[in-house]
């Protein structure tokens, strides 16, 4: 199987050139007759990255000879062939396809990528997808910027939600700190109005957007009117609304969580999630010797983004 047989097969469009610089293609003067040998050296999947470059600058000084090529494209073929036969469903396949492929693809040339292949609105996510599950969160938020921006994926899409939960994460994950920003929170919030689902992520969000804009009541607002679905959370999921709360600085609603985590057992735990919450009750309590023993006790799981920002904030 080469190149052209399997993309066929999971209706893509892709060439070597979307994995070069437009100035090095300018500088290798690429030949007609050449671009057969290079799409099946760039498209193959799960060909080591290091072996690939050095093969093309070998090709690329006429250093390679006839026979060489020759088993070099059996070898190819033979990939193509062994990775279309081990998965049979076509969204599966153009899903760890692209996890492999997207590695090496240069998102300069995205938008002729996005044009190509606007018609499968597969590849358009997966694409997506691979990353936003490979923790790349700054070229994830530039994919579905120019998605949405040009209605590739569109509301009624079953991918919709999806891409809404991928570009509220990657907002939050992108840099070390979101909190202080005013333009990004206000598209966070927004986003965790519009999401379906995930009511963990959403509720948290919304009253983390309160506690931002200082809305207290608002606050106190998303946190009753959500109270039914959060009692039902683990512990872990009930300590980081907890830490919102501490902040708030609202007595009844922290009572009514420490209540909810110690029918939970938090005080028989002796974990992270005990430290966790012995670091809390010293935030309420104003209590800086104990706030500074559990900082340094958790100073391994966790960040202390939200505790910097809350206790420096007037």
């Amino acid at each position: 199987m080469n190149y052209k047989q399997f993309l066929k097969k999971i209706n893509i469009n892709l060439n070597y050139s979307y994995f070069i610089s437009k100035k090095d293609l300018l500088k290798y003067k690429i030949k007609k007759e050449d671009e057969e040998f290079l799409n099946n050296l760039f498209l193959a999947p799960n060909v080591d990255k290091n072996s690939r470059d050095r093969i093309f600058k070998d090709f690329m000084k006429d250093s390679l000879s006839i026979e060489r090529k020759r088993d070099i494209l059996a070898t190819i073929g033979n990939i193509f062939t062994n990775f279309d036969t081990r998965l049979n469903d076509t969204r599966v396949k153009t899903r760890e396809y692209l996890q492999y492929i997207t590695k090496s693809i240069l998102l300069d040339n995205i938008e002729d990528i996005f044009e190509e292949n606007k018609d499968n609105i597969d590849f358009i996510f997966y694409f997506i997808f691979s990353k936003y599950s490979s923790k790349n969160y700054k070229d994830t938020l530039k994919l579905i910027d120019f998605v949405l921006k040009n209605s590739l994926i569109v509301k009624e899409n079953r991918y919709f939600n999806d891409i809404l939960l991928y570009k509220l994460n990657s907002l939050k994950l992108a840099e070390n700190t979101y909190l202080d920003k005013p333009k990004k929170m206000k598209e966070i919030c927004k986003l965790s109005k519009a999401i379906v689902g995930f009511d963990f992520l959403c509720i948290y969000t919304q009253l983390e957007c309160k506690l931002v804009e200082k809305d207290f009541e608002g606050f106190k607002k998303v946190y009753k009117e959500n109270f039914e679905t959060m009692k039902k959370w683990d512990v872990l999921n009930l300590l980081y609304i907890f830490e919102l709360v501490v902040y708030s600085k609202d007595s009844e609603i922290n009572i009514i969580t420490v209540g909810l985590l110690i029918n939970k057992d938090i005080l028989l735990l002796k974990n992270y999630e005990r430290r966790f919450f012995d670091f809390l009750l010293a935030i309420w309590n104003k209590d800086n010797e104990k706030i500074e023993f559990y900082k340094n006790e958790l100073k391994d799981y966790f960040d202390f983004g939200h505790y910097n920002f809350f206790s420096n904030r007037t």
